[in-house]
């Protein structure tokens, strides 16, 4: 093994260590913070719950809680049912703070469904040309219409082709065949 590949593996097994590393840390993080309805709750019977704000997703009835709490600490928690927790805050006379369904701006509804349409119909234009592109061009419907040209000052003549002599005499009859039929 030379000097190139051993330097290009040890780098490689680096960055390998450290992605690896980056995602334990990020796993171990958000095992850390990990808050569930359950202990919600028991905050909620404890009293240690201030305020919440209820942040509905697109995809309704679920939703993310803001909730605040008497020390001053704010945690989030994802829950599948906002109207339970509804429920299960006016039990507490705990008044939830409702947010408005996030929408979609319509650059992100129509722009790019259009855009991929006009992108997709370009690639295609594109390939059409580049595969039409032998002999007629590179022009789109240009079949059929050869551009070689008849080169009259040729002083070649029959016998100045090399090739076999019968092949010659066929080539010969052939011809006197058609001049005596264009010519009277």
């Amino acid at each position: 093994m030379n000097k190139t590949n051993r330097v290009f593996n040890f780098y490689f097994v680096l960055i390998l260590v450290a992605a690896l590393m980056m995602v334990w840390f990020a796993s171990n993080k958000a095992a850390a913070q990990m808050y569930t309805k359950g202990v919600f709750e028991a905050d909620l019977k404890a009293g240690k719950v201030l305020s919440v704000e209820i942040n509905p997703n697109k995809e309704v009835p679920t939703g993310v809680l803001d909730i605040e709490f008497a020390n001053g600490e704010h945690r989030e928690l994802n829950v599948t049912d906002v109207n339970e927790i509804q429920e299960l805050l006016k039990g507490y006379d705990i008044d939830p703070v409702v947010q408005d369904v996030p929408r979609e701006s319509l650059i992100i509804s129509y722009g790019i469904p259009i855009l991929s349409i006009i992108a997709i119909a370009v690639l295609l234009f594109f390939m059409m040309n580049a595969g039409a592109g032998g002999a007629g061009g590179g022009k789109m419907m240009n079949f059929g219409k050869s551009r070689a040209k008849l080169d009259t000052d040729t002083k070649t003549k029959l016998d100045d082709v090399a090739g076999l002599k019968e092949e010659k005499e066929d080539l010969e009859a052939i011809a006197a065949d058609v001049l005596g039929r264009v010519l009277p």
